[in-house]
């Protein structure tokens, strides 16, 4: 009797206990916790006057991802141009794309590049030297204009979704590609077991039915012009 008495005592301790955690300072996962792990881990979508309304979340996601992974491979296309042409730019830009990276999560406009893009037009112009100062390769520094930088980025972005649109209109020939060449495996799989495991004749019932028809022939006359024997009279 004392122990069941004793049960609301503890489970009221308990909620007591527990509700300190919902707050600031409790022990547990608090509120501002929750949503920092939300930040973290999800992609907050763009808002409704800004999106399709027949457009599903998922369709809106794959929008973002696609628009920033065109960001990230137009900034490596620029990179791989600027190496060639103009190799301390190519360094000041090296270090800015790793310094801001575009995430797979987060807010629409940071998933999709528009951030990356805004950002590098808000910097002003910096002046960059790829030596450090150095006394022994000191040629002076380099102005560099990220707005223009931007722009670049921007163009070749366009580019590469146009290229983009003729990569994807080959995907139906591709999967068909890969259909063909499943069933083509298919068939070769089952002619390499028949080759491995040949059909065998069974002799003995060859032979049995060879007896059998030859002792069904005899005691049957024949005539000798081939047709059947008149039965005498």
């Amino acid at each position: 009797e004392t122990g069941f008495a004793q049960r609301p005592a503890r489970a009221a301790a308990r909620a007591t206990a527990a509700e300190p955690s919902k707050g600031l300072g409790g022990g547990g996962h608090s509120d501002d916790t929750r949503n920092q792990y939300r930040r973290e881990k999800t992609r907050r979508g763009r808002p409704a006057s800004k999106r399709n309304p027949d457009d599903s979340p998922l369709r809106d996601g794959n929008r973002d991802r696609l628009m920033g992974l065109l960001t990230e491979r137009a900034a490596h296309t620029l990179r791989f141009y600027l190496l060639e042409t103009s190799p301390p730019v190519c360094k000041w830009w090296d270090l800015y794309i790793k310094a801001h990276r575009i995430p797979l999560t987060g807010e629409w406009h940071e998933v999709s590049g528009d951030e990356f893009i805004r950002e590098l037009m808000r910097t002003p112009d910096v002046e960059y030297d790829p030596f450090n100062n150095d006394e022994k390769f000191a040629r002076g520094s380099f102005r560099i204009s990220p707005r223009e930088m931007a722009q670049r980025v921007l163009s070749v972005r366009s580019q590469l979704a146009k290229e983009f649109i003729e990569d994807l209109g080959g995907v139906t020939e591709d999967n068909q590609a890969l259909l063909r060449e499943n069933i083509e495996d298919s068939f070769k799989l089952e002619s390499h077991v028949d080759e491995e495991h040949p059909a065998t004749v069974n002799a003995d019932l060859l032979k049995g039915g060879a007896d059998q028809r030859r002792r069904g022939g005899e005691g049957v006359p024949r005539s000798r012009g081939g047709g059947q024997t008149r039965r005498a009279d």
